[in-house]
């Protein structure tokens, strides 16, 4: 995997990584840590008294431990008014754990960690769009441009611990998977040469379909004003159509490489640690 290839791996992933993320709370950072001690304590009063429960019911469904037949059937219905006291305590304790939200603490560290990967990635990519505007690769350029600011913007507001952090690194990851895509679907061949012999990308595939579009349906009409109007609505639609299934396709392509170069990554590692370990 080229250089190119491994940095959009770097934003994309870290962007999706920081998406999943969970955001941190509105405490102020003063009380973070005794925030999250409280939270913890009080979680960990809830698991405690839920347990205290458990046993309660168990007791007093069966109040002699290893019962006969004919007493666990009289134990049970016995029982069943005592232990109801002891469920619903239960049930409101974990309703309770399954409200909470932990506060910022060591995942909000996490978030600004995988925050300013993102940021480096995005950095990155925007450095490999201006190069390919640079050399005339118009399309690729524009989306590592994008996809570059998103991941900047999406690591930067996840350093700085914003609200919108989670929702922002979603979409993000989404455009430098997309972008990171279309490279592959290059670099793979998958959809043959243009017409100035390169490897056709999937956007390049859609742009090659918007362009038939128009000229047949300008041809059709005999060109003119129809023609053209007619043509631009067709190029619109196919654009569209194949568009979005380009885009999904390279959003696959990009989690896919990723996968592969962060595979790749790992195997190098290994290999890199056993020759060191055998010298």
């Amino acid at each position: 995997m080229s250089q190119h290839a491994e940095s959009h791996a770097l934003a994309s992933t870290t962007d999706l990584l920081a998406s999943v993320t969970p955001a941190a709370s509105a405490t102020p950072a003063h009380d973070t840590s005794q925030h999250e001690a409280s939270w913890w304590q009080s979680g960990l009063h809830n698991l405690q008294r839920s347990f205290e429960n458990v046993h309660a019911v168990k007791h007093s469904l069966h109040p002699h431990g290893s019962a006969l037949a004919g007493e666990t059937a009289l134990g049970s219905t016995a029982g069943a008014s005592q232990a109801a006291p002891a469920l619903q305590e239960s049930e409101q304790m974990v309703d309770a754990l399954r409200r909470a939200h932990p506060p910022g603490g060591s995942v909000g560290a996490l978030g600004r960690l995988l925050g300013s990967f993102g940021v480096i990635g995005g950095g990155a990519e925007l450095v490999h769009g201006y190069h390919e505007l640079k050399a005339g690769d118009t399309l690729q350029g524009t989306l590592d441009t994008v996809a570059g600011l998103g991941g900047l913007g999406a690591g930067g507001l996840a350093m700085l611990n914003a609200p919108l952090a989670g929702a922002v690194a979603l979409p993000a990851a989404g455009l430098g998977m997309m972008a990171y895509g279309n490279h592959m679907s290059r670099e793979w061949n998958l959809f043959g040469e243009g017409a100035d012999h390169r490897p056709r990308s999937s956007f390049d595939m859609v742009g090659d379909y918007m362009q038939q579009a128009y000229t047949g349906a300008d041809k059709t009409l005999g060109g003119g004003v129809a023609g053209k109007v007619v043509g631009g609505a067709m190029a619109g639609m196919t654009g569209l159509a194949t568009g979005t299934v380009a885009g999904a396709a390279n959003v696959v392509m990009g989690v896919l490489g990723a996968g592969l170069g962060a595979g790749r990554f790992l195997k190098q590692a290994a290999l890199a640690a056993l020759s060191r370990r055998g010298s």
